[in-house]
């Protein structure tokens, strides 16, 4: 798991235990509340649940998250109020935002031939094998829609994508040794 999923999940666990409310029972108020603007219903967390500002936050972007369907599409509800926000901010800010392309998710199951080969492969090499979904969109779900099998499979570091961006040397020579013996499984 990376470790802004982890990171999300440790809020979610704790807004859970501050309010006494499971996820599930929180989606419901936030659905249920008959608001539709991310400010509005922020506002009415932190009025009726007594919840901060970044906890009230982070729910309204997890539920409505959970709520987009399988199209992944982003919601444009929150693009238009960021842009309320820029306009009501600066008067001379003119912008507008459309939705010109999307890709739907994928997953591939953990008990497929690919990643049960991978996972004993990675259990040669002395690793073991942590099965999650990734947050973030790849190519590999255009081989996968294709019918290829596809897993996102590489060394830990830390960075991803910024100015410190790294791999541990320890896990690229595991990353080989558990490719080679995947290569050796799978042709």
């Amino acid at each position: 798991m990376a470790d802004l999923d982890k990171a999300l999940a440790t809020q979610l666990a704790n807004i859970e235990k501050r309010t006494g409310k499971s996820l599930a029972e929180l989606s419901e108020i936030v659905r249920n509340s008959g608001l539709t603007k991310h400010g509005e219903l922020v506002a009415m967390l932190k009025t009726t649940l007594g919840m901060g500002h970044g906890d009230a936050n982070t729910l309204v972007h997890t539920v409505r998250r959970s709520s987009e369907g399988a199209s992944g599409a982003p919601d444009a509800l929150s693009t238009e109020e960021v842009l309320a926000g820029l306009r009501a901010d600066d008067p001379a800010f003119d912008a507008d935002a459309r939705l010109v392309f999307s890709r739907a998710p994928y997953q591939i199951d953990a008990r497929a031939e690919l990643p049960q080969m991978l996972a004993a492969s990675l259990a040669e090499a002395g690793r073991p094998a942590t099965f999650a979904g990734m947050t973030y969109w790849t190519d590999a779900a255009i081989l996968g829609h294709a019918g290829i099998p596809t897993v996102i499979f590489g060394p830990g570091g830390a960075g991803l994508h910024g100015v410190d961006e790294h791999v541990r040397l320890d896990e690229v020579v595991a990353c080989r040794d558990a490719l080679v013996a995947l290569a050796r499984r799978f042709c």
